[in-house]
């Protein structure tokens, strides 16, 4: 005949599971891997951290990109007009309808500056060899003919 099994109610046994040792390595070791990439993004992003070159370069791109910009605007400009906007009537012909000027349409919304806050230069006839036209930054330091100046051509 079967005899019934006698259940074990007593509760559960207290013993510490060996795992807790193991999710103690695992969180120590995600933290670490954690600060590891805080500061390899850091080092890459914020100048004081030796990632200056690439925010000064990228501010130099940046200022390229506006002087293509309006390049192509005065290109368009000489297209429609048959000449380049004279030294006196400046980039603003490229925005504003320069006096005595039929068929003008807006060629930019509006001249941008360069990543310094700086006006771009520009001169019709050019002064320094190029084809047709000056157009260039003062660059970071804001003086005209130092090695920083940043042209369209150059």
């Amino acid at each position: 005949m079967n005899t019934p099994q006698t259940l074990d109610y007593s509760g559960p046994k207290t013993t510490k599971p060996q795992r807790s040792k193991g999710r103690w390595l695992r969180a120590l070791l995600f933290l670490l891997l954690s600060l590891l990439a805080t500061a390899i993004f850091l080092a890459l992003t914020t100048p004081q951290y030796g990632g200056g070159g690439d925010h000064e370069r990228a501010k130099f791109n940046t200022t390229r990109a506006s002087i293509n910009m309006i390049k192509q605007a005065l290109n368009t400009f000489e297209v429609d007009h048959d000449r380049f906007p004279t030294t006196t009537e400046g980039l603003d012909a490229l925005v504003h309808q320069p006096k005595g000027m039929s068929d003008w349409h807006p060629y930019l919304e509006k001249i941008p500056t360069d990543a310094w806050g700086g006006k771009f230069e520009y001169r019709c006839p050019s002064t320094t060899g190029a084809p047709f036209y000056d157009l260039y930054s003062f660059g970071p330091d804001s003086q005209d003919g130092t090695p920083d100046d940043l042209y369209e051509d150059r």
